[in-house]
């Protein structure tokens, strides 16, 4: 492809996102099948530009403004190519319009913008609406946090399936195939690749002797205490990361069940069940608030709510979402996990353990429905997620406020994504 072919692909790709219910990731990946055409070079080419212009969207669209420009996709991949490349915009039959006189004024106008002006929005690439809710939720250090959030890469890290192997000897045998690893304290069976490459072209990987999980996703998980024998309800769970974690903790002995109500989720979640060699996960496709089989009422020793939310703790892995998020969205989010804590809180037995997990960083989605849910439920309390993680034999625990009973995991201080984390125990009388 041309380069003025790559620039019109780019913008397409954001026109497309914009009313997309996927995610980036799957959008990308269906637009280039339906282009066989391009080549690995031009998908490089093609994504460092979409992916540029949403990391960066925030100040592209402030300098826009203040050169009284109009901030739309192509203007936005015109303005970030003379960024990043200079002027000179290349011209082609099959490229997008160019910049018009008053356009390309206004461009070199937004060049000379100083951002040492900008407001934080526009300096850290979040919408402006969001500014009074995340120096709420990250306080005195939120500038830093989000810098680290918006701006940095996310690592890639690995899970040792303890059902096959452990974390010492996958390091070795993915050497020998070319990918350099290192281990990582956050979790004990964690390893993050060092350098590029697609470790699910493996063969360790089709071996089923690894699944990709941040090391702040097999943290979280842990604290669940999974251990033998146990039930647990993972609600929401997805794919099933975390409910493989688990099964792997408790040596396939127990019963996890899986609840989702996306079907194709736990599909996939059934074929990596079967690559890693786990045999104790049920799958049930259902909301979480219509109900449950009698005889799992107050059975669960653990029962996981990995609850829906804004996935803002996740914006360098997907930095389209900061840009779809509302102010209703998130209404309709803590609505949503309430009702999910309520009906998970009716699975959990005695002395059993409720843990809230979100990939949130935003205390609308997190500190508040777990301090609401126990205002309703007097027969829950929190146990400190130290406690927790001591209880279920983590020894090696990270720097995480630890003056506060709720976890909070990021990117600025653990390398790793963005979870909040909350555990409840229900009393026994």
């Amino acid at each position: 492809m041309r380069p003025e072919a790559r620039l019109e692909a780019a913008i397409e790709i954001l026109d497309r996102l914009e009313t997309a219910q996927s995610s980036l990731e799957d959008l990308m990946r269906g637009y280039f099948r339906e282009r066989r055409y391009a080549g690995s070079g031009d998908r490089r080419a093609i994504g460092a530009t979409v992916y540029g212009v949403l990391r960066r969207r925030g100040e592209l669209d402030w300098r826009l403004s203040k050169a009284k420009c109009r901030c739309d996709n192509r203007l936005r991949v015109f303005f970030l190519t003379t960024l990043e490349h200079g002027p000179g915009l290349a011209e082609g039959p099959h490229g997008p319009e160019l910049p018009d006189e008053a356009e390309r004024e206004a461009l070199s106008a937004a060049v000379l913008c100083a951002m040492e002006t900008a407001p934080a929005w526009a300096r850290l690439n979040y919408p402006a609406w969001l500014e009074g809710e995340i120096a709420e939720s990250l306080g005195a250090s939120h500038e830093a946090e989000l810098r680290a959030l918006c701006e940095g890469r996310a690592a890639t890290d690995l899970r040792a399936n303890t059902l096959k192997t452990d974390r010492d000897r996958l390091a070795g045998m993915l050497a020998e195939e070319g990918f350099a690893t290192e281990p990582i304290a956050l979790a004990p069976h964690a390893l993050r690749l060092t350098a590029d490459g697609r470790a699910d072209q493996s063969r360790a990987f089709g071996q089923g002797l690894f699944e990709i999980q941040d090391a702040g996703s097999q943290f979280v998980a842990q604290l669940t205490g999974a251990r033998q024998g146990q039930w647990i309800a993972d609600i929401c769970a997805g794919a099933g990361g975390k409910a493989l974690a688990m099964a792997a903790d408790m040596d396939n002995r127990g019963q996890i069940f899986a609840i989702d109500v996306d079907a194709g989720r736990l599909r996939r979640l059934a074929a990596r069940a079967e690559r890693a060699g786990v045999r104790n996960i049920q799958t049930r496709r259902q909301p979480a608030e219509a109900g449950w089989p009698d005889d799992w009422r107050g059975r669960m020793d653990a029962v996981l709510v990995d609850a829906p939310c804004s996935g803002s703790g996740t914006w360098r892995r997907q930095p389209e979402l900061r840009w779809r998020m509302t102010a209703e969205g998130l209404a309709r989010n803590a609505v949503r996990q309430g009702a999910m804590l309520d009906a998970a809180a009716d699975l959990v037995k005695p002395g059993g353990r409720l843990v809230y997990i979100t990939c949130s960083f935003l205390a609308a989605e997190n500190e508040k429905p777990v301090t609401d849910f126990l205002v309703r439920h007097a027969d829950f309390s929190v146990t400190p997620w130290r406690e927790a993680a001591a209880a279920a034999g983590v020894t090696d625990l990270p720097d995480a406020d630890g003056a506060h009973d709720f976890l909070r995991l990021t990117p600025l201080k653990h390398g790793v994504d963005g979870f909040f984390a909350a555990v409840m125990t229900r009393g026994l009388s």
